[in-house]
């Protein structure tokens, strides 16, 4: 998994991402190790406030870094066109689709 790792930083570096990734020796660091409940290799783990979040998808840097952002992106996004919530509807396995305006029913009627 270490290249594909090392695949992921690369590619949030290069989009400008604010996410950085890390790695521990845990068997070196076993202080670290047994803190953190480190019980098996590799472990993934996405720290939020100090919080960890124990990573739970797959191991190619693509999806290493899909997970990152939907776990640390916005709770929300605005869909102003048909394409947009199209794209959306194709990205995401599940989503929510909130109406603020009166205007959007015809929006909806055109989906």
């Amino acid at each position: 998994m270490a290249p594909e790792y090392a695949k992921a930083a690369d590619l949030l570096k290069k989009e400008g991402s604010e996410i950085r990734l890390a790695k521990v020796d845990a068997v070196s660091d076993t202080v670290l190790g047994e803190r953190f409940q480190i019980l098996s290799f590799p472990m993934l783990k996405l720290f939020v406030d100090g919080i960890p979040i124990e990573y739970n998808s797959g191991r190619k840097a693509e999806l290493i870094v899909q997970w990152l952002k939907k776990k640390t992106g916005p709770t929300y996004v605005v869909l102003s066109t048909i394409e947009e919530l199209i794209k959306f509807q194709n990205d995401n396995q599940v989503g929510v689709l909130a109406l603020f305006n009166v205007k959007f029913k015809n929006f909806l009627r055109n989906a």
